[in-house]
């Protein structure tokens, strides 16, 4: 079966299998995007010189915000329909 070896200078940190490894570098990329998103929410506010609280406290509402659609989604894909396994 064919896997990764994570390393560095001190030894072997991990070995996943393809799957965690798809995984593991599909959560980079999204947690990517969402500190890209972040940081345009804050140079939005910066050039527009909104009030630097106002800027914080937009970020913490969308911060929640995308966490309940995280939620939201994941009940849509992880809960069995009623019923059955379908």
């Amino acid at each position: 079966m064919p896997y990764i070896q994570l390393l560095n200078e001190n030894g072997l940190i991990a070995q996943l299998d393809m799957a965690q490894a798809r995984s593991i570098a599909n959560d980079i990329v999204v947690q990517c995007s969402r500190a890209e998103a972040d940081a345009m929410l804050v140079k939005f506010f910066d050039k527009n010189e909104f009030p630097p609280e106002a800027g914080a406290a937009l970020l913490v509402d969308f911060r929640e915000f995308r966490h309940e659609l995280d939620m939201a989604e994941i009940g849509r894909f992880d809960v069995p329909p009623p019923g059955g396994d379908e």
